[in-house]
């Protein structure tokens, strides 16, 4: 892997803050004439795998430094998912991202024969469900049933 330069490294320090691709293009001081052309420009600069890297490393250690962790999030959205003041609609939307985070569900399976792949992980859904339910339950003092 090659080297970033200046422009480079600010163009993933600014993506890391911001979030924000295009902002940080612009922070970056790069120029594009038009809008198709940044977009073009931020398209190759995102598909470099340093780039990539840089981004990702800066944004983890971002996310450390603001005490962001795996065990936080989870406790934030098991929170929201069972608090009963919280909306149907929020409880419900923290409980699939909670199920995500537990790996529970996947958006893209890659296999062509979609009815073995369901026997395959049939049970280990199953036991990775049976495990989040103990461990909520433990914390919320629900029963195991």
């Amino acid at each position: 892997m090659s080297e970033l330069n200046v422009r480079e490294e600010r163009f993933c320090m600014a993506i890391a803050n911001t979030g924000d691709k295009y902002k940080a293009f612009d922070i970056a001081n790069y120029e594009a004439k038009t809008q198709n052309a940044k977009a073009a420009a931020v398209s190759r600069l995102l598909k470099r795998p340093e780039i990539r890297e840089k981004v990702t490393n800066l944004t983890k250690e971002i996310m450390l430094a603001k005490g962001v962790t795996e065990e936080r999030i989870t406790a934030n959205l098991a929170d929201i998912a069972f608090e009963k003041k919280n909306t149907k609609a929020d409880r419900n939307r923290a409980l699939e991202l909670l199920a995500r985070t537990l790996g529970m569900l996947t958006d893209n399976i890659n296999t062509t024969d979609l009815t073995r792949q369901k026997e395959l992980d049939e049970r280990q859904k199953a036991e990775a469900a049976e495990l989040a339910r103990l461990r909520l339950g433990e914390k919320y003092g629900l029963k195991a049933s």
